[in-house]
């Protein structure tokens, strides 16, 4: 009976220091990485970025895309990414921000964005068009 409460014990300290930390717990595959996507030289008012590893096992991460352009991703794929951006999943939500994209721009393989994200991290700017 005195094992189990002691392993009770140790187990709600460890669940309770487990919370405190300030910083995520990023994999040490992952890294953050940081930057703006611009639309014909205006920041992009929504939507959302993907990087995609090249190669297998193709892990990805993805995040929102803030009104001012910007993005933040704390746990994006270390390596040569594929870089995809969509504005769809805004008509589900937010309609006044939806700006329609190239759909190619949603596609990893069409959309000709490219990123390297070194074990740093990063910061990168994403440059579309409206017309491809």
């Amino acid at each position: 009976m005195k094992r189990n409460r002691m392993a009770l014990a140790l187990a709600a300290v460890l669940l309770v220091c487990g919370g405190c930390s300030e910083k995520p717990i990023v994999p040490s595959n992952r890294t953050r990485v940081s930057g703006v996507v611009l639309l014909d030289g205006q920041p992009l008012k929504g939507g959302t970025v993907g990087f995609t590893l090249a190669t297998p096992p193709h892990s990805r991460g993805s995040t929102g895309i803030r009104s001012d352009g910007t993005f933040t991703i704390t746990a994006a794929p270390k390596g040569e990414c594929l870089v995809t951006v969509e504005t769809e999943s805004l008509l589900l939500g937010s309609e006044s921000s939806y700006v329609k994209i190239p759909r190619e721009y949603s596609d990893p393989k069409k959309s000709g964005l490219k990123a390297t994200i070194t074990p740093e991290g990063g910061e990168f700017t994403f440059e579309l068009k409206s017309k491809r």
